[in-house]
């Protein structure tokens, strides 16, 4: 998943089996950029990633900045963050957590990058919060995988690899029309 912090930042989620991958791609493509001495490439280590997703996400997702950040001013306004968006969001109980409205079930959600040491209690509070009134419980792949499958999404390495096109896998609606016409 890619995601643009600012026109000239973009924030990568590589799939994990493909993060060598991915990173020998982006670093190989660098190197042959004319202007790749003026590029900044960073790559985040030890992180934790939680999907937030279903109706009720945004509230919780408010519910644990709220506690987080202590103060209701400093949270922003996840109602104006769109699909796609991301921010960064520093807190005094778990370092910076990254954010990003997404997510791979077809269900409105956040992808919550963490420092790899606060996953755990990220991960416990998020369940606390959704406790009352039953509005979150955990789920395995299978289920994700279930919902990703309804919603037509795939997933890398099972439905789709390097000798698969994009129009093989069933990805022609993600593919410009112009790129079609050429290929």
């Amino acid at each position: 998943m890619i995601t643009m912090l600012s026109p000239e930042d973009f924030y990568v989620v590589s799939n994990a089996g493909c993060a060598e991958k991915d990173l020998a791609y982006i670093q190989e493509n660098l190197a042959s950029f004319p202007k790749a001495k003026d590029v900044e490439h960073l790559v985040l280590e030890d992180q934790g990633l939680i999907a937030l997703q279903g109706p009720e996400a945004m509230i919780i997702l408010h519910e644990l900045l709220v506690r987080c950040l202590g103060d209701t001013t400093k949270v922003p306004n996840l109602e104006r963050f769109l699909f796609g968006q991301t921010m960064f969001v520093p807190t005094l109980m778990y370092g910076e957590l990254h954010i990003a409205r997404g997510g791979y079930t077809g269900e409105d959600g956040f992808e919550i990058s963490i420092p790899s040491e606060h996953t755990v209690a990220v991960t416990e509070e998020l369940l606390q919060i959704g406790k009352q009134g039953e509005r979150l419980k955990l789920a395995g792949l299978g289920a994700r995988d279930t919902l990703r499958l309804e919603a037509g999404m795939c997933l890398y390495g099972h439905d789709l690899d390097d000798s698969t096109t994009p129009m093989e896998a069933g990805l022609k609606w993600l593919v410009g029309r112009e790129r079609i016409m050429e290929g």
